[in-house]
C-alpha cells in the first residue's frame, strides 16, 4: 500500500478530460454530471423540524439528566403547514411540533419524541412533557 501523500500525487499526475454527453434520465444512474445544477431558491425556505418532538429553548434544559428532570408546559401542537407564531410563551415551556413542522420563535432546539415523558391533562393548557 503506498502512503496517503504518493497516491495524491499520482491523482494530480491522471488528467482525464471525458467528453460531455447528452443521455436520458433513466440511463443517467450511477453518472457524473458535467455541470453543477443549482436550486433557484433556498429550500427549506424556513426553520423546520426533520423529526417529531417538542421544541425547547437550550438554555432551559442545561443540567438535565435522567435523574434531573425538568417539566416544561406545552402551549400549542404545531404539524407541517401549521401557523408556527406563539402568543403566549413563557419560561419552560414547549411546542409540540410534528415532522416538517416550522420551530416557531423563540424556541432554537428541538427534542425528539422518544426521549420525552409525556404527562396529559384533561386541560391542552396543563399538559406537560419532561426532558428525561
Amino acid at each position: 500500500m503506498i502512503k496517503y501523500q504518493q497516491a495524491i500525487k499520482l491523482i494530480n499526475k491522471v488528467s482525464l478530460n471525458l467528453p460531455n454527453e447528452k443521455i436520458s434520465i433513466p440511463d443517467s444512474l450511477n453518472r457524473v454530471c458535467a455541470k453543477n445544477i443549482l436550486s433557484p431558491s433556498i429550500n427549506p425556505l424556513s426553520n423546520n423540524t426533520a423529526f417529531d418532538g417538542f421544541a425547547v429553548l437550550a438554555k432551559e434544559t442545561k443540567g438535565l439528566s435522567k435523574k434531573k428532570v425538568k417539566k416544561f408546559k406545552i402551549l400549542k401542537t404545531i404539524g407541517a403547514g401549521d401557523n408556527p407564531k406563539i402568543k403566549n410563551y413563557q419560561k419552560n415551556s414547549s411546542v409540540e411540533i410534528m415532522t416538517g413542522g416550522i420551530v416557531p420563535k423563540p424556541f432554537d432546539s428541538i427534542i425528539p419524541v422518544e426521549k420525552i415523558k409525556y404527562y396529559p391533562s384533561e386541560k391542552k393548557t396543563n399538559s406537560y412533557c419532561c426532558r428525561s
